[in-house]
């Protein structure tokens, strides 16, 4: 199904559709939702987000894309050879498993994830795109920019690290820290990079990034003049 309004499976109900699409380039926005112990499946293993479209999934709800029929609670699972793909922007609440591929394309707006990050998928960034990711569990996706324009991952939650395989970092392209971010300096070996930084005033910790690039390029630190959050850029 396809549009500009909005879809709300509830009350367990169920809803399979060949495909997702919800938003549109010229505006407006559309909200698609599973709550309430409800299930929603895109069978044909595609969906997409277009401007400021919403996609959102309560704690006892799931949504599959793809055909695979597993069920997790409270996630969007795209599954293996599944696509998502946000465009220009797009919104989903709630976590997200990726086994498959999310595809952020698009110069405007910022594609954004509000619940945690995991699976053995691919996070692919397209020329010029931004995405805001809440937080990753664990290893997660390989993150894989790819060439053109800078692309931009801003990460909401910082903690420890980011083991990520992360793939076509190129000179321009950064990784933002988030509100309240403060870096003091950047440590680099080969593709492991390390990043004393603090949050919102608290103790300086360690932010490790082990899997940057293939080392043959620097890193650089400072602090995006609209958002204020600080970042890493490659050089």
């Amino acid at each position: 199904f396809a549009g500009t309004g909005s879809v709300i499976v509830a009350g367990g109900g169920s809803l399979s559709a060949q495909s997702i699409v919800a938003g549109s380039s010229l505006g407006g926005s559309a909200n698609i939702s599973a709550t309430g112990n409800s299930r929603l499946i895109a069978t044909g293993g595609s969906a997409q987000l277009v401007a400021n479209a919403t996609l959102s999934v309560d704690g006892t709800s799931s949504i599959e894309i793809g055909a695979a029929g597993t069920t997790i609670s409270g996630a969007v699972l795209v599954d293996a050879g599944a696509t998502f793909d946000f465009n220009n922007g797009g919104r989903i609440v709630g976590n997200v498993v990726d086994n498959g591929t999310l595809t952020v394309n698009g110069t405007v707006g910022t594609a954004t994830v509000t619940g945690t990050v995991s699976g053995t998928g691919t996070i692919a960034l397209a020329s010029g795109a931004t995405v805001a990711l809440s937080a990753i569990v664990g290893s997660g996706p390989t993150i894989a920019f790819q060439a053109g324009a800078a692309e931009t991952l801003i990460l909401g939650s910082p903690n420890n690290g980011l083991a990520n395989r992360i793939v076509g970092f190129a000179p321009g392209y950064r990784i933002e820290f988030g509100p309240n971010s403060t870096i003091s300096s950047v440590s680099q070996t080969g593709s492991s990079v390390t990043v004393s930084m603090s949050i919102g005033g608290a103790p300086t910790f360690s932010y490790a990034l082990p899997n940057l690039g293939d080392g043959s390029m620097g890193v650089a630190y400072g602090v995006d003049a609209t958002t204020g959050y600080a970042y890493i850029q490659g050089t």
